[in-house]
């Protein structure tokens, strides 16, 4: 990556991530040819492992459900962690990395969501699930978009895994990894701010 577009990074989001809410826009996950390859990949896994992403009838019966509900959000979430924190235990299992689902107990309210240590450093996940009949924005907390500009800093990494969920029992879901996302903005990520309503309150000059 461009040396001097990493200093630019953290400077250019450190004042607006204060009280500012952002998503992220990959367009057309995961085949738009407006997303290179470099910047979003799709997890290759084996036939077996595969079969470890089949979203359970109960959590498929909550994807029908317009909206759901923050309980089963909550759900499809963990599962999506679940699933991520499984796939890179089996993808670090030769090496001695220590992997951590930061959750696996309860919700700790962290920026990220899966921790790695290992020689080479840290290594910070955040995952977020996602059906693919649902838009391909997706949300980045003030936490989460602050942390990223920290790990910036630091020249750690901070990446984000996208579980895509099917609603269709029996078709395994697919997982999408995409390293740094504040350094693939304007390569088919954009960041947008996200307001509560638009039209509804007038303000007086």
């Amino acid at each position: 990556r461009d040396p001097s577009k990493r200093r630019r990074i953290p400077l250019l989001f450190e004042e607006l991530a204060q009280g500012c809410q952002f998503t992220e826009e990959a367009r057309s996950l995961p085949s738009s040819s407006s997303v290179s390859h470099d910047v979003l990949e799709e997890v290759v896994m084996s036939k077996d492992d595969r079969k470890g992403l089949t979203l359970p009838q109960s959590l498929c019966d909550s994807l029908g459900k317009s909206g759901g509900n923050l309980k089963e959000n909550m759900r499809l979430g963990r599962w999506g962690e679940e699933r991520v924190y499984h796939h890179l235990q089996r993808e670090l299992r030769s090496s001695a990395a220590q992997v951590t689902w930061m959750n696996e107990e309860t919700e700790r309210g962290k920026p990220y969501d899966i921790l790695v240590k290992s020689a080479s450093g840290e290594r910070y996940v955040e995952v977020k699930t996602t059906s693919v009949a649902d838009s391909t924005l997706i949300p980045l907390t003030r936490n989460e978009l602050l942390f990223a500009v920290a790990c910036a800093r630091k020249e750690k990494s901070y990446d984000i895994y996208f579980v895509q969920l099917e609603s269709v029992p029996g078709i395994p879901a697919k997982i999408f990894s995409m390293k740094d996302p504040l350094f693939a903005i304007g390569d088919g990520i954009d960041l947008m701010l996200s307001v509560p309503q638009l039209g509804g309150r007038q303000t007086k000059r």
